[in-house]
């Protein structure tokens, strides 16, 4: 970028490459002051385009190839847009990763957001297929908040709440859950085959509380807990086929 700037290392596994590095080239040079971490013949700063070289004969030595199955062809601008992308993805905000990769503006930064953006759509749409409600039955987005369709899924998904066996469709803009603690009776609750497991000893669970309340005829109970064993039988059922 023709400009020093100063980056924060974090990692100790960076920095014991790092150190490495300088050791090789103290030891290649018979030198102690070391000016560049990659040095030419000269010592001189190595030009980007050998360092990609040397990458990309890295890959095929190690035959790493493209989903097109050419070999892939490294670029040193890749690695940048990896460290951009991760920290979109990690929550950090816009404006401190344009700081952190010298951004000139925020629409560069930006980029990287939209990317993230798309990928977890796409991401969120191959397993929004094979969510269940409670009844058992496939939901398909149905989105009737009003708001632009790009947004809609991470308005109406993404943003909703997660719960320690699924999902709530409730959309964000409807405030807080009328239904506390009572996801099995609610029509906005959204699980996929991941919670599979969960469901089947949460079923094993509400049977024995049957048996005990049919035992001891306590009537509400049994109501209750009926209903619940048979929004688990549904949803089992539905998402055992979709898995």
């Amino acid at each position: 970028m023709r400009k020093e700037e100063t980056i924060p290392i974090l990692s100790n596994e960076v920095i014991a490459v790092i150190e490495e590095q300088r050791q090789w080239l103290a030891s290649k040079f018979d030198i102690k002051e070391i000016k560049y971490l990659f040095s030419d013949n000269k010592l001189r700063a190595m030009q980007p385009h050998i360092v990609a070289d040397a990458l990309n004969r890295l890959g095929v030595k190690h035959v790493i190839k493209a989903p097109d199955g050419n070999f892939w062809h490294f670029q040193l601008h890749q690695f940048r847009h990896t460290v951009g992308t991760q920290m979109i993805n990690a929550g950090v905000q816009a404006h401190v990763v344009q700081r952190f990769l010298k951004h000139s503006s925020p629409e560069m930064t930006m980029n990287y957001a939209h990317l993230h953006d798309s990928t977890m759509k796409a991401e969120f749409a191959k397993f929004q297929g094979k969510m269940v409600d409670i009844t058992g039955k496939i939901v398909h987005d149905e989105s009737n908040v009003d708001v632009p369709e790009d947004l809609k899924w991470l308005k109406r998904n993404i943003l909703a709440q997660a719960l320690p066996n699924g999902y709530c469709g409730l959309p964000v803009q409807q405030g807080g859950c009328p239904h506390a603690n009572a996801c099995l009776g609610c029509g906005s609750f959204r699980t996929t085959p991941r919670f599979l497991d969960q469901h089947k000893h949460q079923l094993e669970e509400t049977r024995k509380i049957l048996a005990a309340a049919e035992q001891n005829g306590w009537v509400r109970q049994i109501e209750m807990n009926k209903k619940v064993e048979a929004s688990l039988e549904a949803i089992i059922s539905t998402l055992e086929k979709t898995k």
